[in-house]
């Protein structure tokens, strides 16, 4: 009786250590994240405003660009990206935190001049950087940092998006095509709980919209069933696309200074070829309007406008800030 008490003792004391390091851990990365999240969102949401009220800041395009090229070189993050964090719960790679603050004012910039740049991609990569080095601060062990890195992840996305459990799922299956970094569930689940009641605690409400299902038949499965296939092929030729103006303008335009002059006038170009405003920043007017409004744009037009702007955006040296490093690793896997 007296040996089991002890096993069982012991086996709480271990259950008991590992809680206290994962609350240790997930504290302070929701608490950041949160608050870092809740400015990020704040940030983009009103630059974005500002922008629609001021149509001329488009033209600014080109100077952003080479202050943010100025930014990354000063920081030191020039070329850095999602890969860089998903490096880091691979192998342990070290993040560095002025990745933070390139990502934050690089993402912003581009949405005040209309470059067309997500918030996933920038969620990942700002998250990764503070879980990674919150980690480190506590002298966490190099498999801690690489969990710490994925729980930073899911806070932050979770602060934007205001999705917990998809924040959490989301952050432990991007760093691999396939596979789940399991062990990070829990202390991840948790960073994002905190980080979501930060945003809700500063007035950011999710994104949701109200949509009543079609009944179940024949034809609406084979719809979905073509409109999955659909997506999956222009998803593909995306993906080729950005990975072709990534590797193009570099070889063609070397400078990056040049690079970003050109690729801001081309954006500016097709914008107003396009439609000025419509397919600029992260595109959810373009949403809304299709969701909530029935009003969806043409779809020649839509797919050729907004993947020429996006495709545009990395290859010139603005802040993309979108899933691209991802995208193209499920779709180049071999």
């Amino acid at each position: 009786m007296k040996e089991f008490l002890k096993k069982e003792l012991y086996s709480f004391r271990a259950v008991a250590a590992i809680l206290a390091r994962w609350l240790l851990l997930a504290v302070p990365a929701g608490l950041v994240c949160g608050a870092v999240g809740t400015a990020f969102h704040l940030a983009v949401e009103h630059v974005t405003e500002w922008r629609a009220e001021h149509i001329w800041l488009l033209w600014l395009l080109p100077v952003a660009g080479l202050a943010i090229v100025a930014l990354y070189k000063v920081t030191g993050c020039e070329g850095m990206g999602t890969n860089n964090v998903i490096r880091a719960v691979h192998s342990g790679e070290s993040v560095s935190p002025l990745l933070v603050p390139a990502i934050f004012f690089g993402t912003v910039l581009t949405h005040l001049c209309g470059g067309s740049a997500g918030r996933e991609g920038a969620a990942l990569q700002m998250g990764g950087s503070i879980g990674y080095n919150i980690a480190k601060l506590f002298r966490f062990s190099d498999h801690d940092r690489r969990t710490a890195t994925a729980c930073g992840m899911a806070a932050f996305f979770s602060a934007l998006f205001g999705t917990p459990l998809s924040a959490t799922l989301f952050g432990i299956m991007v760093e691999d095509v396939g596979l789940a970094f399991s062990v990070a569930f829990v202390p991840g689940f948790a960073a994002a709980l905190i980080a979501y009641g930060v945003s809700l605690a500063c007035g950011i409400s999710p994104t949701h919209f109200e949509l009543t299902a079609p009944a179940l038949s024949i034809d609406s499965t084979l719809l979905v069933a073509v409109l999955g296939v659909a997506c999956a092929l222009v998803a593909r030729a995306f993906c080729w696309l950005l990975h072709t103006m990534e590797h193009e303008m570099p070889r063609r335009l070397p400078n990056p200074w040049v690079r970003a002059v050109v690729g801001g006038v081309a954006v500016v170009a097709l914008s107003y070829l396009m439609g000025v405003g419509r397919y600029n920043g992260a595109g959810m007017g373009v949403i809304t309007a299709a969701v909530e409004q029935g009003q969806p744009a043409p779809a020649g037009r839509l797919l050729s406008a907004k993947a020429a702007v996006r495709a545009r955006v990395p290859g010139q040296g603005l802040s993309a800030s979108h899933l691209k490093d991802t995208m193209k690793r499920i779709y180049w896997t071999k």
